[in-house]
């Protein structure tokens, strides 16, 4: 298998009071999962995922059950929500796509909103889950694991696998852009968890496709290995929630210039610019002066396919195929308003609109 050769055992250092925690506990193994309907009105219209891969594990940084129930149940952005009395809610069907990874990569596969389940866990990185929490996303691993055939490597954390676009503090892909869930990468945790591996590198750094760690933080908690921070630390700011949501990037509020959006992106195809006055145009055919003269108020897409305009004969589905109704896929009306494809149906996309999808393949 691949992924055999990327996963060795690492230890990894946290803060005194989570070692202490983790090391003193035992997690039973004879204990029933606690679990509710708590459906998201987006779950009926949500599309399935075509397979999945891995299963990421969050947590809400909230410091409440229902604060995060709060974040997560309206657009519908887990799987599953695990209370800190260990009840866990199902938010979206453990089959469909929810919008919990965000800008992602993990061994090659992007976009792990469409490849992976999100499970959210009450509480913060920085703080120890209780140990009803433990209990409860043990067997919920164990099932899932199950049910997809999912080995111990496939049980990755929001932290490892999310990533930074090049944007206006680095001109190239960086790993740094989440810390959340950090805390389940750490082997002694991992192994309450029913988990027996841990990774010995970051497999998108090794290959190219992220160039290094840029938060310091995270920096700090893994050991060390060059292979999971080579590259110097720079200042990396996290995204904030209308990228992670829905994808756009403005001008200026994002950047002051394509290059400080896009990074060596910016005048590529695959770099999308819409005007405020209605065009829309890629960045392989707008010239130097133009990207360092953006118009306030122009939307930056990034990692996005121009797939033409909607019409007789010419559906969503036939240009995009099953992303059609992805809440990654947009589509830009006559109008100019923009239509997520998160729940629409094909009558609502009216003849004339364009399709913009993500280029990564599930």
């Amino acid at each position: 298998m691949k992924a055999i050769g990327f996963f060795l055992m690492l230890n990894f250092i946290f803060p005194s009071s989570f070692i202490e925690d983790v090391k003193i506990e035992r997690v039973s193994e004879n204990s029933s999962l606690r679990i509710q309907d708590n459906y998201s009105g987006r779950n009926s219209s949500r599309a399935f995922r075509p397979v999945t891969k891995y299963i990421v594990l969050h947590t809400t940084e909230c410091s409440s059950d229902q604060s995060s129930l709060n974040g997560v149940r309206p657009k519908g952005k887990c799987n599953y929500l695990v209370r800190k009395d260990g009840l866990v809610y199902r938010i979206i069907d453990k089959n469909k796509i929810s919008t919990h990874a965000g800008v992602s990569v993990w061994d090659g596969v992007y976009g792990l909103n469409e490849n992976a389940i999100g499970i959210e866990v009450v509480g913060s990185y920085l703080k120890p889950i209780t140990y009803a929490q433990k209990v409860a996303l043990k067997e919920l691993i164990r099932q899932l694991q199950s049910i997809y055939n999912l080995d111990d490597t496939k049980v990755v954390t929001h932290s490892m696998v999310a990533y930074s676009k090049p944007n206006k503090y680095h001109s190239v892909p960086v790993r740094g852009r989440k810390r959340c869930g950090s805390q389940f990468a750490g082997s002694e945790l991992r192994s309450q968890l029913g988990l027996s591996n841990t990774f010995a590198y970051d497999p998108d750094m090794k290959a190219g496709r992220v160039k290094y760690q840029a938060d310091p933080y995270l920096n700090r908690l893994y050991t060390g290995s060059a292979a999971w921070t080579k590259g110097s630390s720079i200042k990396v700011k996290t995204e904030d929630d209308h990228i992670e949501a829905d994808g756009f990037r403005e001008i200026p509020k994002d950047g002051k210039t394509a290059w400080a959006i896009a990074g060596v992106e910016n005048n590529i195809s695959t770099t999308i610019y819409f005007f405020p006055d209605g065009r829309v145009e890629t960045g392989n055919n707008l010239d130097k002066s133009q990207l360092e003269s953006l118009p306030t108020g122009t939307k930056v897409l990034v990692g996005y396919i121009y797939g033409g305009k909607i019409k007789k004969g010419r559906t969503a589905y036939k240009v995009v195929g099953r992303k059609w109704n992805y809440p990654s896929t947009f589509y830009r009306k006559p109008d100019g308003t923009i239509l997520s494809g998160d729940g629409v149906s094909e009558k609502e996309i009216p003849s004339g609109s364009i399709v913009f999808f993500q280029k990564w393949s599930s």
